[in-house]
């Protein structure tokens, strides 16, 4: 699913053994992980001779790199496309959350790990998760301004919260209060945008 994925993201103007380079990358990495894969096993199975690979590449982390930027640029796009919508917000939340857990199914167990352990996959994670959460924070202040949020509500109270509740979603903490992840994401939306107040009885 993932190689079948990258091969969408691939820019068509690259050169095929580029391609064929981040294809067998993506297809290794997703199985093995960063750390257990050598330039020669994404050399040998793209069919691409080593001094290929450095005209491209200036080592396996920067393969690395290039097919986190593609991507992780695909979904933040996506992401900020649903933001952007005239949806509502707690359908916006659903549905940005919903597409983030499929994001993470697709790279599978070796490539989420592997934000955790290898060095420069998990620098770049980092990086990216505070430009996410920086750019989510001027999204909800914008719509607090345009008056779709509480005006009393403190933003970043809400993103402290918002970081731990991701925790206890990906740690699959609450995994057993709800019938499927869907439901999960869609009760946890209900509290944070609605609360406990019945808006039918208000």
């Amino acid at each position: 699913m993932i190689t079948k994925m990258m091969r969408s993201l691939i820019p068509a103007a690259l050169p095929d053994k580029q391609k064929a380079l981040l294809l067998a990358g993506t297809k290794l990495f997703h199985r093995y992980g960063f750390s257990k894969v050598s330039v020669e096993e994404i050399c040998r199975l793209a069919v691409v001779s080593k001094v290929t690979f450095y005209r491209y590449y200036r080592g396996k982390d920067g393969l690395i790199l290039a097919i986190l930027e593609l991507i992780f640029s695909d979904m933040i796009r996506r992401s900020n496309e649903l933001l952007d919508s005239e949806r509502g917000l707690k359908e916006k939340f659903d549905r940005v959350i919903v597409m983030k857990q499929e994001f993470i199914d697709i790279l599978g167990e070796e490539l989420t790990q592997g934000f955790f352990e290898h060095p420069t996959a998990r620098a770049y994670y980092e990086k990216l998760s505070r430009e996410s959460y920086a750019s989510f924070r001027a999204f909800l202040i914008r719509e607090q301004e345009r008056g779709g949020i509480n005006p009393e509500l403190n933003i970043d109270l809400f993103m402290a919260i918002l970081r731990e509740l991701s925790g206890l979603i990906s740690r699959k903490v609450l995994e057993d209060k709800c019938a499927n992840f869907k439901e999960m994401v869609a009760q946890v939306n209900e509290i944070l945008v609605y609360g406990l107040i019945n808006r039918e009885a208000t």
